[in-house]
Protein backbone atom coordinates (compact mmCIF):
# COMPACT_ATOMS: atom_id res chain seq x y z
CA UNK A 1 0.00 0.00 0.00
CA UNK A 2 1.35 3.50 -0.76
CA UNK A 3 -0.09 6.50 0.96
CA UNK A 4 0.16 9.72 -1.49
CA UNK A 5 -1.47 13.38 -2.15
CA UNK A 6 -4.67 13.30 -3.90
CA UNK A 7 -4.91 14.04 -7.22
CA UNK A 8 -7.66 15.17 -9.79
CA UNK A 9 -6.73 11.70 -11.94
CA UNK A 10 -8.02 10.02 -8.38
CA UNK A 11 -11.52 11.99 -8.60
CA UNK A 12 -13.74 9.41 -9.88
CA UNK A 13 -12.20 6.57 -6.67
CA UNK A 14 -12.98 9.19 -3.99
CA UNK A 15 -16.56 9.59 -5.30
CA UNK A 16 -16.87 6.12 -5.39
CA UNK A 17 -16.07 5.46 -1.55
CA UNK A 18 -17.52 9.31 -0.68
CA UNK A 19 -20.57 7.83 -1.98
CA UNK A 20 -20.31 4.39 -0.43
CA UNK A 21 -19.93 6.42 3.19
CA UNK A 22 -23.06 8.58 2.18
CA UNK A 23 -25.26 5.59 1.57
CA UNK A 24 -24.21 4.15 4.90
CA UNK A 25 -25.80 8.10 6.51
CA UNK A 26 -28.26 8.59 4.00
CA UNK A 27 -29.78 4.50 5.48
CA UNK A 28 -29.11 5.54 9.37
CA UNK A 29 -30.05 9.94 9.30
CA UNK A 30 -32.72 9.68 5.92
CA UNK A 31 -34.20 12.60 8.29
CA UNK A 32 -30.85 14.56 7.56
CA UNK A 33 -29.12 13.04 4.71
CA UNK A 34 -30.25 12.65 1.25
CA UNK A 35 -29.69 10.45 -1.99
CA UNK A 36 -27.22 12.22 -4.57
CA UNK A 37 -24.93 11.00 -7.12
CA UNK A 38 -21.85 13.44 -6.33
CA UNK A 39 -21.28 13.94 -2.69
CA UNK A 40 -18.00 15.13 -3.27
CA UNK A 41 -17.60 17.46 -6.64
CA UNK A 42 -14.07 17.75 -8.88
CA UNK A 43 -14.55 21.52 -7.64
CA UNK A 44 -14.07 20.19 -3.79
CA UNK A 45 -11.73 18.31 -4.90
CA UNK A 46 -9.43 21.00 -6.30
CA UNK A 47 -9.97 22.96 -3.84
CA UNK A 48 -8.32 20.56 -1.69
CA UNK A 49 -5.46 19.93 -3.60
CA UNK A 50 -4.65 23.85 -3.94
CA UNK A 51 -5.28 25.01 -0.39
CA UNK A 52 -2.48 24.95 2.29
CA UNK A 53 -5.28 24.79 4.93
CA UNK A 54 -6.91 21.08 3.38
CA UNK A 55 -5.09 18.11 2.92
CA UNK A 56 -6.07 14.86 1.40
CA UNK A 57 -4.18 11.48 1.52
CA UNK A 58 -5.49 8.46 -1.04
CA UNK A 59 -4.12 4.79 0.13
CA UNK A 60 -3.35 3.16 -3.23
CA UNK A 61 -1.99 -0.53 -4.50
CA UNK A 62 0.59 -1.33 -6.85
CA UNK A 63 -1.70 -0.80 -9.89
CA UNK A 64 -2.57 2.43 -8.04
CA UNK A 65 -6.05 1.76 -7.38
CA UNK A 66 -7.35 3.67 -4.44
CA UNK A 67 -9.45 1.94 -1.99
CA UNK A 68 -9.09 4.29 0.84
CA UNK A 69 -9.03 8.10 1.72
CA UNK A 70 -8.41 10.82 4.29
CA UNK A 71 -9.41 14.61 4.55
CA UNK A 72 -8.83 16.95 7.15
CA UNK A 73 -8.22 20.32 7.79
CA UNK A 74 -5.66 22.35 9.51
CA UNK A 75 -7.77 25.02 12.44
CA UNK A 76 -6.05 27.46 14.27
CA UNK A 77 -7.98 28.71 17.39
CA UNK A 78 -6.18 31.82 18.08
CA UNK A 79 -5.37 32.43 21.63
CA UNK A 80 -7.88 34.89 23.52
CA UNK A 81 -9.17 35.96 26.97
CA UNK A 82 -10.97 32.90 27.60
CA UNK A 83 -9.13 30.32 24.89
CA UNK A 84 -5.97 28.59 24.57
CA UNK A 85 -4.13 29.02 21.14
CA UNK A 86 -4.66 25.45 19.67
CA UNK A 87 -3.93 24.05 16.13
CA UNK A 88 -5.88 20.81 15.52
CA UNK A 89 -6.15 19.10 12.49
CA UNK A 90 -10.17 18.33 12.00
CA UNK A 91 -10.61 15.26 10.38
CA UNK A 92 -13.47 15.41 7.91
CA UNK A 93 -13.64 12.01 6.16
CA UNK A 94 -11.84 9.01 6.45
CA UNK A 95 -12.75 6.19 4.23
CA UNK A 96 -12.11 2.53 3.55
CA UNK A 97 -13.58 0.73 0.25
CA UNK A 98 -16.07 -1.56 1.59
CA UNK A 99 -14.10 -4.26 -0.12
CA UNK A 100 -10.70 -3.68 1.61
CA UNK A 101 -12.26 -2.69 5.53
CA UNK A 102 -10.30 -4.46 8.17
CA UNK A 103 -7.29 -4.95 6.59
CA UNK A 104 -5.22 -1.65 8.40
CA UNK A 105 -5.99 0.43 6.18
CA UNK A 106 -7.79 3.12 7.85
CA UNK A 107 -5.26 2.60 10.45
CA UNK A 108 -2.08 3.57 7.92
CA UNK A 109 -3.99 6.65 7.10
CA UNK A 110 -5.24 7.96 10.45
CA UNK A 111 -1.26 7.50 11.58
CA UNK A 112 -0.21 9.13 8.43
CA UNK A 113 -1.86 12.16 9.47
CA UNK A 114 -0.66 11.97 13.11
CA UNK A 115 2.56 11.83 11.83
CA UNK A 116 1.85 14.80 9.28
CA UNK A 117 0.31 16.30 12.80
CA UNK A 118 3.59 16.25 14.70
CA UNK A 119 5.72 17.17 11.95
CA UNK A 120 3.70 20.37 11.69
CA UNK A 121 3.69 20.88 15.48
CA UNK A 122 -0.22 20.49 15.47
CA UNK A 123 -1.88 19.71 19.17
CA UNK A 124 -4.58 17.54 18.15
CA UNK A 125 -7.04 15.40 15.91
CA UNK A 126 -10.58 16.03 16.49
CA UNK A 127 -13.54 14.78 14.59
CA UNK A 128 -16.99 14.00 14.75
CA UNK A 129 -18.78 10.50 14.15
CA UNK A 130 -22.57 9.55 14.13
CA UNK A 131 -23.53 7.75 16.87
CA UNK A 132 -25.37 4.80 15.14
CA UNK A 133 -21.40 4.16 13.65
CA UNK A 134 -20.41 1.53 16.26
CA UNK A 135 -17.58 0.38 14.12
CA UNK A 136 -15.83 3.88 13.49
CA UNK A 137 -16.28 4.64 17.19
CA UNK A 138 -14.55 1.09 17.96
CA UNK A 139 -12.13 2.06 15.52
CA UNK A 140 -11.45 5.33 16.86
CA UNK A 141 -10.91 4.75 20.48
CA UNK A 142 -9.22 1.48 19.59
CA UNK A 143 -6.92 4.20 18.41
CA UNK A 144 -6.57 6.29 21.44
CA UNK A 145 -9.45 8.43 21.08
CA UNK A 146 -11.34 10.06 23.28
CA UNK A 147 -14.65 11.87 23.90
CA UNK A 148 -14.37 15.19 24.47
CA UNK A 149 -18.11 16.44 23.85
CA UNK A 150 -21.40 15.59 22.99
CA UNK A 151 -24.14 16.90 20.62
CA UNK A 152 -27.52 16.23 21.68
CA UNK A 153 -30.15 16.42 19.53
CA UNK A 154 -34.38 16.83 20.22
CA UNK A 155 -36.87 16.56 17.39
CA UNK A 156 -39.39 18.82 17.64
CA UNK A 157 -41.09 18.77 14.39
CA UNK A 158 -44.08 15.49 13.81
Amino acid sequence: MIIRCAELVDYESINRLYNQLHKEHVANRPDYYKHTEEVFSKGDLEKYISSDRMVFFVAVNDANKVFGFIEYEIRENEESEVLQQRSVIYLNALVTDINYRNRGIAGELFRYALADGRKHNIDAIELNVWKFNTEAIRFYESLGMEIKSIRYELEIKD
